[in-house]
């Protein structure tokens, strides 16, 4: 029976640090690996060890001091610039643990930009970034900076944005390792579903050994050199990506609402309790805590466990919250096409009382009317966020609500809330 040619074949890789000072090192030691395609391997050890440095070699952004690295009969280190550009962009993926995003690109350039790098115009490098978009349900945050979304939808994009080009190659460091449980569950069972049905090759470093069940291969690394290998027999299959993928993302539009909330609520000198703050409004969205509890840890002293915000903006903070918690509540349930269908007028009409809760100024008849037809094509989807804004800040004479900029402001908030609780 004939071998099957390896994706990613390392030859007697060796690697040393700062040659010929002080702090010389050797990093890898006659390193020797080969990787098949459709495997899923994962390099395993301790911090210090050389598992992402050795990631980073195949990768082909660190340079070995000897040895070589074959990919289709190349040897990647004797790659040109050019050579090396062109591997890159279509031999391979890369996802980093702090996620690398740019910070000044929306969601949708960062994922697109790989595809900027392949000559792509700019309809195909839109088109290729929804797809993927879609695919991992960010399309809602397409238009967001990366730092307003949570670590686990970033990683979602720096996989996203891995993917775009289609390369054979996937390698991921630490992907994890900034996430939280549920976070991290979701991303392993991604990159196990690109390895099992995209039938992408995978080579993931971890220190996580639960991490195990969802790879062909563990590589243990110590001290630079491969000390075992391990063949898993009993693989983990990706879970059925609707049920996890629901329940992801109501946690994150949980967690989005609480971050909202917070920034809306706490003085600057105080968002260092904004962390514990959110964590709370979660397991109250939950169930998992009751609005009483909540507003007594809100008043208990910092010493004793609590938030010690007082009573009386404990007491704010309870009727915003209950506020908007009634009024998502009136939406719960319905998709889009119910939305759509529906009159919805009992609904829009709490929600335009609600946003008109603390406008002192009065609005003329037909100023009401424009802002409920308003909400209620945003809640159908009729029109999106910026839409909303647009309506609000329009002149009446044109048709519009004829309000300034920070009071749509304002009410394009309140409405924002309560649509990540629906």
């Amino acid at each position: 029976m004939t071998e099957k040619t390896p994706l990613i074949e390392v030859k007697d890789l060796s690697l040393i640090y700062d040659i010929g000072t002080p702090a010389e090192t050797l990093a890898l030691k006659k390193i020797n690996l080969k990787i098949y395609p459709e495997e899923y391997i994962i390099f395993f050890g301790p911090s210090g060890c050389g598992k992402s440095t050795l990631l980073y070699c195949i990768s082909g952004l660190l340079t070995p001091t000897d040895g070589g690295i074959f990919t289709g009969g190349k040897d990647i280190t004797k790659f040109s610039s050019r050579d090396m550009a062109d591997f890159h962009r279509r031999g391979m993926g890369i996802v980093f643990q702090a996620y690398n995003l740019i910070q000044t690109l929306s969601v949708l350039d960062n994922i697109a930009l790989p595809q900027l790098w392949r000559g792509g115009s700019a309809p195909v490098r839109e088109r290729a970034a929804k797809q993927q978009l879609e695919r991992f349900s960010l399309s809602y945050v397409a238009d967001r900076l990366p730092q307003e979304l949570s670590g686990g939808q970033q990683q979602r994009v720096s996989i996203a944005r891995a993917l775009v080009n289609n390369p054979p190659l996937m390698l991921a460091d630490e992907p994890v390792g900034n996430l939280d449980s549920v976070a991290s569950k979701g991303v392993l069972e991604i990159f196990s579903e690109l390895n099992a049905i995209d039938k992408k090759t995978v080579v993931m470093v971890t220190h996580n050994s639960s991490h195990f069940a969802y790879a062909d291969r563990i590589i243990y690394m110590k001290d630079g050199q491969i000390i075992k290998e391990e063949v898993n027999n009993h693989k983990e299959r990706p879970l059925s990506a609707a049920p996890l993928e629901k329940g992801a993302q109501e946690l994150e539009r949980m967690q989005e609402f609480a971050d909202a909330l917070s920034d809306d609520f706490l003085h600057v000198s105080e968002l260092y309790l904004k962390e514990k703050i959110m964590s709370l409004i979660v397991g109250i969205i939950k169930g998992d805590m009751s609005l009483e509890e909540f507003q007594r840890i809100l008043i208990k002293p910092i010493r004793d466990g609590g938030i010690d915000i007082g009573k009386e903006r404990a007491a704010e903070l309870m009727k915003r919250l209950e506020t908007v918690m009634f009024e998502s509540r009136l939406l719960k349930g319905k998709n889009e096409g119910e939305l759509r269908q529906v009159p919805l007028s009992m609904e829009i009409g709490e929600l335009r009382r609600y946003m008109l809760s603390e406008h002192r100024k009065p609005f003329a008849f037909l100023q009401i009317k424009r802002l409920e037809e308003a909400i209620g094509n945003l809640v159908r989807g009729i029109i999106d966020e910026d839409g909303f804004s647009k309506v609000l800040m329009l002149p009446e004479a044109l048709g519009g609500v004829g309000l300034t900029r920070e009071i749509s402001s304002i009410f394009l908030f309140k409405m924002k809330l309560v649509l990540k609780l629906r």
